[in-house]
């Protein structure tokens, strides 16, 4: 989990977050701009949950978590190299705003762990239909 600092108005960055998200190939899996959140995914298995928070001053903090699935598990990615290359570097280019280091005393938003996504064709299993009593020859099988 990586957080940065940046000038700029939070429903502003947080349309730049879904720019910059969909430009680097991930598909938006969620996005709730009153709590500020956005989740995505990558065919790569790289999933990425993105907090945004305004701040005074016009500032927002932007809090970033990855975690990539592997077969059977899912590894929290904790290196800031690969949030700054992957995505705090772009963001910056799409909003044009230079972005700083979150101090350690700053409140920093709780990044959500992304969670997976319901494909579509797939439902949660049905359970079966109760069938209607028969012994008539009414609708229903009632006796009329």
């Amino acid at each position: 989990m990586q957080t940065r600092i940046v000038d700029g108005e939070e429903n502003a960055v947080l349309r730049g977050v879904v720019a910059t998200l969909q430009d680097l190939g991930y598909r938006i899996t969620r996005a709730e701009a009153g709590a500020g959140t956005v989740s995505a995914t990558r065919l790569t298995g790289l999933r990425l949950a993105v907090v945004v928070r305004g701040q005074a001053g016009g500032r927002s903090l932007v809090r970033a978590n990855a975690t990539v699935l592997g077969l059977g598990r899912e590894r929290q990615v904790d290196s800031p190299e690969f949030y700054l290359r992957n995505f705090f570097i772009p963001l910056q280019d799409t909003i044009g705003r230079e972005m700083l280091v979150a101090d350690a005393a700053m409140v920093a938003p709780e990044a959500p762990r992304p969670t997976a996504e319901i494909l579509p064709g797939r439902r949660a299993p049905v359970a079966p239909a109760s069938t209607p009593a028969t012994g008539g020859s009414g609708p229903e099988g009632r006796t009329p």
